[in-house]
Order: C-alpha cells, then structure tokens, then sequence
C-alpha cells in the first residue's frame, strides 16, 4: 500500500507542504531584490559529458530547481539569481533551460556565474 505521500496528488503541494519537504534558498528575481529563505527542491544529479566515447568521460555536477509558480508568478529568465543554495554555499547561479512544471512550479537547471 502507498504512503500518503506517495498516493497524493500534485494539489498537496502547497506553501506549507513544500516548506515542510523542500529546501531553501535565495531567489533573486529580474529587477528585484534577494529574498532569503525561499522553499522550492533541489535536485542533485551527475551527468557524463560524452557518454558515447570510449574510456572514462567528465562527470558534471547538474543542479535543478523547482521554484514555486504561486509565490513566484513570472517566469525565471537569464537575470534572476540562485544562491545559498546547500551543497553550493557562497556561489551564485542563473536559471536555464526554464519551463512551466504543471505541478505549479517553475523548473529549471543552473548555470553558474562569477560572484
């Protein structure tokens, strides 16, 4: 049988909930000012740069976000800021690759940039 989380539904996820599962971060939007301890996810991947070449390929760090839509209604562009973010401390991100996730979140990776 399913845990409740695993049987609930996207509607579930709103403010309170994802302050409770999520993680925090600073989110600075295009033209506005930093706002601290914004609560959204935080995925941690690798990726092999080149996986079709034979021997050993470069691992890279992916970082992706999820921002919430609802406390964040315009879309995330190439201005915006990441930072604070847990396992990057002290480096500063700008969002990529950004679409609308139908959970009500915004989705994107990072790309880092000179702090």
């Amino acid at each position: 049988m399913p845990s409740p989380l695993e049987s609930a539904t996207d509607s579930l996820l709103d403010p309170a909930t994802v302050e409770h599962l999520g993680d925090t971060f600073t989110y600075t939007p295009a033209g506005g000012s930093p706002v601290t301890g914004v609560n959204g996810f935080v995925e941690y991947e690798e990726d092999i740069a080149n996986p079709q070449a034979p021997g050993a390929g470069a691992i890279a760090q992916v970082i992706a976000v999820e921002l919430f839509a609802q406390l964040f209604p315009t879309r995330p562009d190439a201005t915006c800021r990441i930072s604070d973010i847990a396992r990057r401390p002290g480096e500063l991100f700008q969002p990529v690759g950004v679409m609308a996730v139908d959970r009500g979140f915004w989705r994107f990776g990072l790309k880092k940039v000179p702090v």
